[in-house]
């Protein structure tokens, strides 16, 4: 077996055809996989090899028997195709935005209530300073105030 038949750019000439013959995109795929339109196009190009753990996914995505990525570089089997991929690209589940959503508003609350318990403080500092209440008076209302947020 010649060196040309084993080389990354071979088999990425093979998938670049499975993903022409599925009418795919490089971003297509990309979504398919979990990778970016770049990892494609490089992987396409012979730039960069598919790591092992990642053959299996593009095996489904392309429709291709298990292993044959694996064979076509180390042998250079010709790829062998299995059927239509049945999967949907990847997409994020329904949740995922209301939950990005309430971690925000829970920072931003955090945040406020952070700035509202320094401008009380700066604020009894100031009336403490101009003799408007004591001391003790002060500390007295700190220990009765909400937990300190971090």
């Amino acid at each position: 077996m010649s060196d040309d038949a084993t080389s990354p750019a071979v088999v990425g000439r093979q998938l670049a055809r499975r993903r022409e013959d599925l009418d795919y995109t490089q971003d297509d795929l990309a979504n398919r996989i979990g990778v970016s339109g770049r990892t494609v196009s490089a992987i396409e190009r012979g730039v960069n090899s598919i790591q092992r753990k990642n053959r299996p996914a593009w095996e489904t995505a392309l429709g291709l028997a298990s292993g044959t990525i694996n064979r076509a570089y180390r042998d250079g089997t010709p790829i062998e195709v299995r059927e239509r991929p049945a999967t949907e690209p990847r997409t994020a589940a329904p949740h995922d935005d209301v939950v990005a959503t309430l971690l925000a508003r829970v920072a931003r609350l955090e945040t406020a209530v952070d700035v509202e318990r320094r401008a009380r403080e700066e604020l009894e500092r100031r009336m403490i300073d101009l003799g408007i209440i004591p001391a003790a008076a002060a500390e007295e209302r700190e220990n009765e105030q909400l937990p300190r947020t971090t």
